[in-house]
């Protein structure tokens, strides 16, 4: 870790270069959309976001190392406003890498509570601004509904306009355009026709929730099957965020308790609704299971997972299969419960 903080601070000033284009929002940035060409957007500033809010996780981190809580806050303010950049989209990629930057977000949210040096008016404040980030989830998703037909649909027109052969390295014979074929092949026409009506159908919900398991290689509707949107992935995308968004203002209630009365909560009576169950979200304090990365001193210096018992207190959604596995599997294999963590010092 000592090795990764002189790494890290030998671009400190570079960084805080970086720092200084979130000082205030980031405006959006203009769109040239054509037809048929949407899955060719090219979309740079994405990576840039998720990099600067990975970066901006280790700033929390060592600013609590150094007991510095106000360079935290401000690095944890530069993470919402980049993210804020994200919301203001309309490509759906967009608002899923807003998805990941707003889980970075709320780790370093985590890490702040857990140093216990928060002013209670900061505590009541992000408690405020996380509920108002959760009401433009549903927005957001209506929004990813309508951006996921328009790409399927769109690709569509990719196809049929040629230009995955028209813009191909292939110059020795003209392309041959799907599109051109109607009175040569107009079976082939016909046929392309309809799997754009199949995916119409497939679109054609009024919200995402009213989506069902997608259905691939059926015939009719073979190719639109495989290139229409995964709504049910979609919805779960978002639903988790929206189940980690309340644990953590679940851990913000537990703090406040324990500010109030000297100890942590051994419940939490109104906590939020768990978005997959429709019950109050769950809450333990006592042993959780956590994993933690520790570095192999022997080449090749692999990264060996270790599973710890450790004292804290968690709030938790049983996440998408609605089946309640604590938080955290004791072998370490795939859980989709959602949860926020509070270590507590010994």
């Amino acid at each position: 870790m000592k090795q990764w903080r002189n790494h890290f601070e030998e671009y400190s000033e570079a960084l805080k270069a970086w720092e200084a284009q979130t000082v205030n929002p980031l405006p959006p940035r203009p769109r040239h959309y054509q037809t048929g060409k949407l899955i060719g957007i090219c979309l740079p500033e994405l990576n840039w976001i998720r990099q600067f809010n990975r970066l901006q996780l280790w700033r929390i981190y060592f600013a609590l190392a150094d007991g510095r809580i106000d360079e935290a806050l401000a690095a944890e303010r530069r993470m919402k406003r980049s993210n804020q950049y994200l919301q203001q989209d309309s490509i759906s990629i967009s608002l899923r890498v807003w998805i990941v930057c707003e889980k970075f977000r709320l780790s370093g949210i985590e890490m702040m509570l857990e140093s216990g040096k928060l002013p209670e008016s900061v505590l009541h404040r992000l408690s405020a601004e996380l509920a108002e980030q959760e009401k433009a989830i549903s927005p957001r998703l209506e929004q990813v509904l309508y951006c996921e037909a328009v790409q399927a649909l769109d690709f569509c027109k990719f196809i049929q306009a040629g230009w995955y052969l028209i813009e191909s390295d292939i110059r020795d014979t003209p392309p041959v355009v799907p599109g051109k074929l109607r009175c040569f092949v107009p079976q082939l026409w016909w046929y392309f026709r309809r799997e754009m009506a199949e995916l119409l159908r497939i679109c054609n919900i009024p919200e995402l929730h009213h989506a069902g398991t997608k259905q691939r290689y059926r015939s009719p509707g073979i190719l639109a099957s495989m290139i229409a949107p995964n709504y049910t992935v979609t919805r779960n995308l978002f639903l988790r965020l929206t189940a980690r968004l309340r644990a953590v203002r679940g851990l913000i209630q537990a703090e406040l308790y324990r500010r109030k009365h000297g100890d942590w909560p051994e419940s939490l009576p109104d906590l939020p609704l768990d978005p997959f169950s429709g019950k109050p979200l769950l809450y333990r304090k006592g042993e959780c299971l956590q994993k933690f990365n520790r570095i192999d001193s022997e080449p090749p210096h692999r990264i060996l997972p270790e599973i710890h018992s450790i004292p804290a207190i968690q709030v938790w959604s049983v996440g998408p299969d609605g089946v309640d596995n604590g938080g955290f599997r004791p072998d370490g294999s795939h859980c989709d419960d959602v949860r926020a963590l509070l270590r507590i010092q010994p």
